[in-house]
């Protein structure tokens, strides 16, 4: 007796088995889609109370937040032409190129530092000193570097955002792979 009920057990574990199976074979796309749009679902959600990027940005400096305005990219270029045209010996291009950066960075608030070296970058052109104005022009670019880094590193993850985001991946493979509705 126990026998014939363990085999009707087994029975219908073997039918419904075979039924899910058929019917995911019928209808894979559905399924996966299905899944895939529940795990993206709850992904989102648990994304939405991780920090944003006003959390982020908490760690810079005023002057890098108002840096992140501009593009530094493009200031970085008109501080290459600037010292091509004080190499070439045109010091009227080469002061326009400034100019322009300096007007930029003068909108900003608060401004960089180094804002006023430009002064003397300029002076030291007028005066002749191209050497020295070179050099200065070299040490804005490094600020401008090192405030582009410091830009991109409050633009990674912290490693609490990074375990959640980890966290989050697994839990959609999870749905994925063992977590298919029936429909």
């Amino acid at each position: 007796m126990i026998n014939i009920k363990l085999f009707i057990i087994i029975i219908a574990m073997v039918v419904n088995i075979t039924i899910f199976t058929f019917l995911i074979s019928i209808n894979p796309v559905f399924a996966q889609s299905d899944i895939t749009n529940q795990a993206m679902n709850n992904t989102s959600q648990l994304s939405n109370q991780t920090a944003g990027p006003q959390d982020q940005n908490q760690t810079i400096s005023p002057e890098i937040q108002s840096l992140m305005t501009l593009d530094i990219s493009e200031l970085m270029d008109n501080l290459i032409n600037a010292k091509e045209e004080v190499r070439n010996k045109n010091m009227e291009e080469a002061l326009t190129s400034l100019t322009n950066v300096e007007n930029q960075l003068l909108l900003l608030v608060p401004q960089p530092k180094f804002t006023n070296d430009f002064q003397k970058i300029k002076d030291s052109i007028v005066k002749g000193d191209l050497y020295k104005a070179l050099d200065d022009i070299s040490n804005i670019q490094t600020e401008l570097l090192k405030a582009e880094t410091e830009i991109f590193k409050s633009r990674l993850p912290t490693s609490q955002q990074t375990m959640q985001q980890q966290i989050d991946n697994d839990y959609v493979k999870e749905i994925i792979i063992f977590d298919i509705p029936l429909r």
